[in-house]
């Protein structure tokens, strides 16, 4: 999940790691969900026409998923397990290299707990 709102920088200079993110699951291994953060439908759709994505967004209603996760600024990124437990929190600016690393860094060390001793 990316936590992002329109209006931030880091947030516009970050999301073509997530374009490019999504570009290499495209079969749905890893899926992008975006929740904007103090935005209206307006502004969102203004900035994905403006910078590309085609990934689900949750645009309104979103408050209390962002208390939730505990999210206080955009952006923040938040890897939730198919299990839905938090495996990884990134606060700022996170790169589609350092999701896949972590992403694969997760999966052998589960795949590692699942091996007999």
């Amino acid at each position: 999940m990316n936590f992002f709102a329109s209006w931030c920088i880091p947030c516009r200079s970050e999301h073509p790691e997530l374009q490019e993110f999504v570009g290499r699951h495209p079969d749905g291994d890893a899926v992008l969900v975006g929740v904007a953060m103090s935005n209206t439908r307006a502004d969102v759709e203004a900035f994905f026409d403006e910078l590309g994505g085609d990934w689900p967004v949750l645009v309104e209603g979103t408050t209390g998923i962002i208390i939730d996760f505990g999210v206080t600024a955009p952006p923040t990124t938040v890897l939730v397990a198919p299990s839905g437990v938090v495996a990884q929190e990134f606060i700022g600016e996170v790169t589609a290299d350092e999701l896949d690393d972590t992403i694969d860094a997760l999966v052998a060390a589960a795949e590692s707990a699942e091996q007999p001793t």
